[in-house]
């Protein structure tokens, strides 16, 4: 499995380091590289696509361009929980030169993650998110779930 993160090597402590953004979705503690993250929308009224797969909300304007969301509680197969419940956040992420946002339920942190900390996924988890996992994130008393921005949104047709 090949992944963003680098190995640690002798360049130091930058080089030492990956800035992720971490979030929630149906109680799953969710992380992505933040060089993938263009921004973080707080509450966005989103208008429906007919016709669009289930995992897509809709669309909303930001600042006159046009930005498909992509519900990720839905995208993951996730069951809903109590944190799943009322508004969303929206983080923007570019793939392939066009936003995309992805709605999560809850901003947790932005911080620096050492690469040390990162291990691949066990099997269990695997199986749960496919390839949408690419590591998992060891926090202090937490494990964070660090998505494949890539696989998640490669969309397939209906």
């Amino acid at each position: 499995m090949s992944t963003n993160f680098r190995e640690p090597g002798a360049e130091g402590v930058e080089e030492r380091l990956k800035e992720l953004v971490i979030f929630k979705v149906a109680g799953l503690l969710c992380g992505l590289e933040a060089l993938n993250v263009r921004e973080i929308l707080r509450s966005q009224k989103v208008t429906p696509v007919y016709h669009a797969p289930e995992y897509v909300l809709g669309v909303v304007n930001l600042r006159g361009d046009i930005v498909t969301i992509i519900d990720l509680q839905n995208k993951l197969g996730l069951d809903p929980d109590d944190s799943s419940q009322g508004r969303r956040n929206v983080i923007i992420v570019e793939y392939y030169g066009e936003n995309v946002g992805l709605a999560v339920h809850q901003i947790q942190d932005i911080l620096q993650a050492n690469v040390d900390q990162f291990e691949a996924p066990p099997s269990n988890l695997t199986a749960l998110l496919g390839d949408y996992l690419s590591m998992v994130y060891k926090m202090t008393g937490k494990l964070v779930s660090v998505l494949n921005i890539e696989r998640l949104l490669d969309i397939e047709p209906q």
